[in-house]
């Protein structure tokens, strides 16, 4: 008898039918751990149908897999700096242990090293690195005491009998049990499914009522290959995957459970599927079932994503409370999403920000000002559909919409750049941005169903000059979108706060975050400056480009200031100006907003100034004891005495961007009416970052917009929130944490700070400048060659 799953069969135990509806469940951890050889085809096609049984479908791995194994480990310790593996690869094994335990039980045809009363490849205690992270060597002995908090049943054991014992005083009310299927069966006296059989026996006689596998894989992953052979690949890999017809990860996959998947999520680095997208799966086509059954989940190094994952996952374990650090779009969106989901009825919400006046959000944050650009326009097309969805909202013109009142306006956008005159290899020009943004666009706006001709080729500077009315150098082709437009950032935002407002779910606290609190490795919530503490069951840290002063995100997330600048205009320019399209140089940054009131706004989208300063108590890494101070790139504003000035240079090139860019003759010798810096909080790749903190258990970081945030504003917090429970898709994927390829990006070396650099091809100007430096500067000239 069986169940179905979402259409997924699922084998019966002892010939009685598996209750999904009961708890617990009992966790079994199949340890894939060798190589599959060409040669063992054949062995594995006589051993499945006695497995299918039972509904195991192992796979066979022949002997020979074990001197695969030792020859990597050697190449994985020669190939770390230091000779020490802890310094290479976290899969990388201790070198004592690993040489004085292990590889005996290698030599001779059978394994004579046993681990509870079987013989794996693959040691369990072969990550210690990893498991450093985590507190090695209980690190997921640790893990499985906080999800055993929440309904978690499996256990992860270390090979130390020390660990067990721990792990039965932490958590004596989880029904646990681990076994290990090793695939070399030749060691054992009892054929694979007999023993498997019996080993389901046992856990009936244990009072299971329901069995769920998890897998962990001993497989060379892409990444494995990097940290040991710089990328090449061994021919033991190349034979493990035409083995198994040329899938990676084929072995990942169960013919009769299809939504079984991998149970590390750290292994998604990979393209396998994570365990937090099986239990979407599951939810997806039996909730009935899975709000009933109890969460499966491994350790891994990301232990705190995975547990925080599954419980807001499950219907029924919602958080109790939200605390939301920051009330800017990222912030405010996502509180507004809370209120309107089901699942949260119950579920408070706190949302603390140094509110000036008592304003949310506060002037100084980068989503309040006149001006914000609304647009599609992108080279990557998921944020091309990503932002068609939100000007669908926008361009609801009723008092009580959105895009009402004057917010949004769809005046039309051109984007163009120039030519580079050299490129370095495997970089991007602002032209091939612009060219690939125009091919995005042709492509929504068809699927849209607009006609071809909202969306024209402006195909040399003399097709520009015309549609902008200059005469001057705009670029040297672009084209006019003109199914984008602009809104005003501030009305936007005041839109926004007074509906969250509006529900009464959400509490505002007016006071500045000195710190993130934390209980262990459990982020508790935020203690104020006033020496309050607010808490929240959850914590997202939405603070924008402040968030890299809480938490230490250096050489992911980087503060960068970009130059904004205002000057006053006639009744008769504001008549002429309110025509005009937005207009976006993507090679200089430079940009012109039409203004709706009688101030002309220029600004340079750029690579921004770094303002390095020195942080303390800000959040590291991993928990730990200390909290050592660091440099990072943090926001200067108005709160902070404000910009008496802008640099010369910048100055300069905001005076070029109203030559060029304008139909009006002189702008650029008017004095400013105000200046001010907008603070991005930038990434490598243009890529945010919206993804569960790996080292600290509830807390969930959203930021790394890149300046491109506010366009999303009425469909933000809903992705947000879709990536808080596993569920954000392509562009989810692309917001999860990135491990970091050069260890000195967004730190000080030598006194000399190495900032972050955004290299998706649309940044202008030059990257690097710091704004101290640059204010100390003395041109000779004020306003530059136009």
């Amino acid at each position: 008898m069986s169940n179905d799953v979402g259409g997924a069969k699922v084998k019966a135990v002892g010939g009685q039918r598996l209750d999904f509806n009961a708890v617990p469940i009992i966790g079994f951890r199949v340890l894939h751990s060798g190589k599959i050889m060409t040669a063992c085809l054949s062995v594995m096609k006589k051993i499945r149908a006695a497995e299918s049984e039972v509904g195991a479908g192992l796979e066979w791995i022949c002997p020979e897999g074990r001197t695969v194994w030792k020859n990597q480990y050697t190449a994985c310790v020669h190939d770390s700096p230091s000779k020490k593996p802890r310094d290479s690869a976290p899969t990388c094994p201790d070198e004592s242990w690993f040489w004085d335990t292990g590889i005996r039980s290698y030599e001779g045809d059978s394994l004579r090293w046993k681990y509870r009363g079987s013989a794996p490849l693959l040691l369990p205690a072969s990550a210690p690195a990893a498991m450093a992270k985590l507190g090695h060597p209980l690190g997921e002995v640790n893990l499985t005491k906080a999800a055993g908090d929440y309904g978690t049943v499996q256990a992860i054991f270390d090979a130390r009998k020390e660990s067990q014992a721990l792990f039965y005083q932490v958590c004596p009310h989880c029904a646990t049990l681990e076994l290990i299927f090793h695939k070399i069966r030749t060691s054992t006296s009892i054929e694979p499914a007999a023993y498997l059989r019996k080993s389901f026996q046992k856990v009936e006689r244990l009072g299971a009522k329901a069995i769920i596998f998890t897998v962990d894989v001993g497989w060379e992953s892409k990444r494995t290959l990097e940290a040991r052979t710089n990328g090449e690949i061994h021919k033991s890999s190349l034979r493990a995957f035409m083995a198994t017809g040329g899938f990676r990860d084929r072995n990942l996959f169960w013919d009769d459970i299809s939504w079984i998947r991998s149970n590390h999520r750290g292994r998604r680095a990979d393209y396998a599927p994570a365990p937090i997208d099986i239990l979407y799966e599951v939810r997806t086509y039996r909730p009935d079932l899975f709000s009933k059954i109890d969460i499966m989940i491994d350790g891994g190094v990301r232990l705190g994503g995975d547990v925080d994952l599954a419980r807001l996952q499950q219907m029924e374990t919602a958080p109790s409370s939200f605390l939301i650090v920051g009330s800017g779009v990222f912030g405010l969106s996502t509180a507004w999403a809370i209120t309107k989901r089901s699942q949260f009825a119950k579920t408070s919400i706190t949302i603390v920000d140094d509110a000036v006046n008592g304003q949310f959000p506060p002037d100084d944050c980068a989503s309040v000002d006149s001006s914000r650009i609304i647009r599609a326009d992108y080279a990557d097309p998921h944020y091309t559909a990503f932002a068609s969805e939100a000007q669908k909202e926008w361009r609801k013109q009723g008092d009580d919409d959105l895009g009402g009142q004057g917010r949004y306006t769809e005046s039309g956008f051109v984007l163009t750049a120039y030519e580079p005159k050299e490129l370095k290899v495997g970089t991007k020009s602002g032209m091939d941005y612009t060219k690939e943004s125009w091919k995005n666009c042709v492509d929504v706006a068809a699927r849209d169903g607009y006609p071809a001709d909202r969306i024209k080729v402006l195909e040399n500077t003399k097709a520009l000059n015309k549609c902008l009315g200059t005469d001057t150098y705009p670029g040297d082709w672009g084209y006019l979108n003109t199914l984008s437009g602009w809104a005003d950032a501030g009305r936007g935002m005041k839109w926004l706060y007074e509906r969250v407002k509006a529900t009464r779910r959400v509490n505002f606290v007016n006071a500045k975050v000195d710190y993130l609190a934390n209980e262990g490795d459990r982020v508790i919530g935020a203690k104020l400056t006033d020496g309050r503490l607010v808490t929240g069951d959850v914590v997202l840290v939405a603070a924008g480009a402040w968030t890299g002063s809480l938490v230490d995100l250096r050489g992911r997330v980087e503060a960068t200031g970009h130059v904004l600048g205002y000057i006053d205009i006639s009744d008769q320019e504001l008549a002429l100006l309110s025509k005009q399209p937005v207009a976006l140089n993507l090679s200089s940054g430079l940009f012109i907003i039409p203004p709706q009131e009688n101030t002309l706004k220029v600004a340079r989208h750029s690579f921004g100034y770094l303002n390095p300063v020195t942080v303390h108590n800000a959040l590291p890494l991993f928990p730990s004891p200390e909290r050592p101070s660091f440099v990072t790139s943090r926001p200067s504003t108005s709160r902070d005495g404000g910009l008496a000035r802008l640099p010369d240079e910048a100055d300069a090139d905001l005076r070029r961007g109203l030559a060029k860019l304008s139909p009006i003759k002189g702008l650029e010798t008017r004095r400013w009416k105000g200046t001010r810096l907008c603070w991005y909080s930038d990434t490598k790749d243009g890529d945010w970052l919206v993804d569960w903190h790996p080292g600290w258990k509830s807390l969930f970081i959203a930021t790394g917009d890149s300046g491109h945030g506010y366009k999303f504003l009425p469909i933000l917090g809903d992705k947000v929130l879709d990536c808080m429970q596993g569920q954000g898709g392509a562009l989810g994927d692309k917001w999860k944490w990135k491990n970091i390829d050069d260890e000195t990006v967004g730190k000080e070396t030598n006194g000399k700070f190495n900032g972050l650099v955004t290299m998706d091809g649309s940044r202008g100007g030059d990257p690097g400048m710091v704004l101290e430096e640059e204010l100390g500067k003395k041109s000779a000239a004020k306003v530059a060659k136009l």
